[in-house]
């Protein structure tokens, strides 16, 4: 499909390298970076777990009682 609208003005090209984007660590702020990602991710799967586990147990603990209320 052709568009109606006319083309826009071209612009100068602009390379950068990745050394812009990101800042220089040292060796040991990666390392305390790594370290604190994976302690954000252990704790994020542990409290998936948990509230996996706390729905089954509710919901073992609704059908149990209502299954001995009959």
């Amino acid at each position: 499909m052709i568009s109606p609208a006319p083309p826009l003005p071209g612009g100068t090209v602009h390379t950068f390298d990745k050394s812009e984007l990101t800042p220089q660590r040292s060796l040991r702020g990666r390392l305390v970076a790594v370290r604190r990602r994976r302690l954000a991710v252990r704790v994020r799967n542990w409290l998936g777990i948990g509230l996996i586990a706390t729905f089954s147990v509710t919901l073992f603990a609704v059908t149990f009682f209502s299954l001995l209320g009959r």
